[in-house]
């Protein structure tokens, strides 16, 4: 049998700093076989989101364009949408 992988969004946390609002998204991620006893594995991880994306060209310009929340989970880009909202 294959390994099979869930992923669980557990919690979304909205971060203020000064005019800045900043999402964290917290994952569970689990990995199973039924047919290995050394399985399950429970880790997680996280992913920060900010509304801006800056980059510095190589000739040091710097240029901002709002961040890509299309990998996102839904509800992640649900609530980036609300709290970023002008």
């Amino acid at each position: 049998m294959a390994i099979k992988k869930t992923s669980t969004l557990q919690r979304v946390e909205v971060q203020i700093n000064g005019s800045e609002i900043n999402l964290n998204a917290y994952t569970e991620i689990k990995l199973d076989d039924a047919s290995d006893d050394q399985l399950p594995v429970i880790t997680g991880a996280s992913k920060y989101y900010q509304k801006m994306t800056t980059t510095v060209a190589a000739d040091g310009t710097e240029s901002s364009v709002a961040t890509d929340m299309s990998g996102a989970d839904a509800l992640v880009q649900k609530i980036a949408t609300a709290v970023w909202a002008d």
